[in-house]
């Protein structure tokens, strides 16, 4: 799928979401779990020399506890400017 595509599918989930607040309730839960199994899956990936900066950025800015909701929404914003 092109990254447009995955865009506004993106952005289509978002507003579901957001029109349905007991799907919005569980995401920072959900979000913390997935961050913590992930860092334990690749802890030997985080401790390695070569890896370990590409390890984190994706634990911390990709899939991390917080809400990207503004970073999404940024991106999507600066995607159509291209």
């Amino acid at each position: 799928m092109a990254p447009e595509g995955l865009l506004q599918r993106k952005a289509a989930l978002d507003a579901r979401v957001a029109e349905t607040p007991k799907l919005a309730n569980p995401l920072p839960n959900l979000r913390s779990w997935q961050a913590a199994r992930l860092a334990t899956t690749y802890e030997d990936l985080r401790k390695d020399n070569r890896c370990g900066g590409a390890a984190e950025f994706f634990l911390n800015e990709r899939y991390g506890p917080q809400d990207f909701t503004r970073r999404d929404r940024d991106f999507r914003r600066a995607s159509r400017l291209s």
